[in-house]
């Protein structure tokens, strides 16, 4: 078997699959629990989300509350901090067993003792150690996992690690998700950390009501060496295994002056972990005879998808699952030879799997120093964690079949060499520089270990 059939058939699971309308959509049961820590009564947000206190959930810890924390989020304005005890829990009540659900807290210190000492300590979810926050005076700390609940209840932790250093949340949200999402790696076995979720052309980050599971998409600024091109479709079908919210499909990236093809560092720690990514294609126009555009996907310059046409009002995706890879991986997304169009890239997510061990799961979870929960999530990822060996779980029919290897189609061999005007994908024109949105001061990364989140890079071959 040849370096790529190889590749393939033992780490790497790829499909490309459109508008599939025989699933059902979801519903306002999505949104399980949206917790505020601290709150004094319940309250309904400005996006319909109905919110609780904490107070019948726990009996330790005192209730802070932080001056001007409402311009990020009202369940920013309150936090609870535990004094005692190393290892303070919440128990959450979730409707099933075994349900499949995406858990997000939120921690914002805000100098609320006037120390200006933000803490640093760990988070855990159902014994399984998830991540160590590092606080910020000014950046709101987002953690968030996906994964099946194996009882009819979560359990959320905070660990204090520092003596003297107090751990505290602000809000824990719960959500769920359809069983049929994210189903490409072993569940039972696995959980998946968020790293990464953005999209093009957005004003604003898109969360619920637009997206039902209440997901956080991150705008994507486009640098000079890309432009954002606004979808025409007047209507969008997005029903598809993930279900990627319409919201986020009203644009896309295409390379600018001329390129063609858009080359990108791997979403991911810079560390080789267990990857799972999707990217997110739609066509934004309607062509006109003659018109084509047929694109290809590369990792490390090999070819891992058969040619596919995104379609104009739907929506296919391409994912990457159980492969190890890192920020050192290289994503390629080319036309054929025979397009007479460049890339489009409407959204991406990028998440690393850790395995499930009930109290040791993921050594040395990274810290995430980013902005409020109303605004973007944090991109943690696990770090120093072991390959994996999880097998991907059965995938749903699509109208596009996915190849048994990988296939090159036209003379690949010739393409030009990359221009390389490498830019954050957080962009704002200022490479390592995050752009996070209003009323947040975009000066600092999420840690992974010791070292900065890198930027999402991205290059145009002309």
């Amino acid at each position: 078997m040849g370096t790529m059939e190889s590749l393939f058939a033992t780490t790497l699971l790829l499909v490309l699959f459109l508008f599939n309308p025989s699933k059902a959509a979801t519903s306002p049961s999505s949104l399980i629990a949206s917790i505020d820590c601290g709150a004094a009564k319940s309250y309904t947000d400005g996006r319909g989300i109905s919110w609780v206190s904490d107070s019948g959930l726990i009996k330790t810890g005192r209730v802070e509350t932080i001056a001007n924390a409402t311009s990020f989020s009202d369940s920013m304005a309150t936090l609870r901090v535990f004094p005692t005890g190393k290892r303070n829990c919440y128990t959450i009540s979730v409707p099933t067993g075994g349900q499949f659900v995406l858990l997000r807290a939120s921690f914002f210190y805000g100098n609320y003792d006037g120390k200006d000492s933000p803490p640093t300590f760990d988070i855990e979810f159902d014994g399984n150690r998830w991540a160590t926050i590092q606080t910020s005076s000014d950046f709101v700390d987002i953690a968030e996992v996906i994964y099946i609940v194996s009882g009819s209840s979560i359990v959320f932790c905070v660990v204090q690690t520092n003596a003297g250093e107090l751990p505290f949340v602000s809000a824990i949200e719960l959500r769920a998700l359809d069983d049929n999402m994210y189903s490409r790696f072993d569940r039972t076995a696995g959980a998946m950390v968020l790293f990464l979720r953005t999209a093009a052309g957005l004003a604003q980050p898109v969360r619920y009501p637009d997206d039902p599971y209440d997901r956080i998409w991150i705008p994507y600024q486009a640098p000079e060496s890309l432009e954002v091109v606004q979808n025409q479709a007047t209507s969008m079908l997005t029903n598809i295994t993930d279900r990627p919210p319409a919201a986020i499909l009203q644009a896309a990236v295409t390379p600018a002056d001329g390129g063609t093809t858009i080359i990108m560092s791997a979403p991911l720690p810079s560390i080789t972990v267990q990857a799972y990514i999707n990217l997110y294609f739609t066509e934004v126009a309607e062509l006109s005879i003659g018109q084509k555009r047929t694109l290809q996907v590369y990792i490390d310059n090999l070819p891992v998808s058969d040619p596919f046409v995104p379609p104009f009002g739907g929506v296919m995706e391409f994912y990457i699952a159980n492969y190890s890879a890192s920020s050192k991986t290289q994503i390629e997304v080319r036309p054929t030879t025979d397009s007479t169009l460049p890339t489009v890239i409407s959204a991406l997510e990028s998440y690393v799997i850790v395995p499930l061990s009930g109290g040791s799961a993921a050594s040395n979870l990274p810290p995430s120093d980013t902005a409020p929960s109303d605004l973007t999530p944090s991109d943690t990822a696990p770090s120093d964690l072991p390959p994996t060996d999880i097998a991907p779980s059965d995938v749903p029919p699509s109208d596009t079949e996915p190849s048994d290897s990988p296939t090159v189609v036209g003379d690949q061999t010739k393409s030009p060499p990359a221009k390389n005007t490498p830019v954050s994908i957080f962009g704002g024109g200022q490479k390592g520089k995050p752009s996070l949105g209003n009323n947040v001061k975009a000066n600092r990364f999420a840690g992974i270990g010791a070292g900065l989140v890198f930027p999402l890079l991205w290059m145009v071959v002309l």
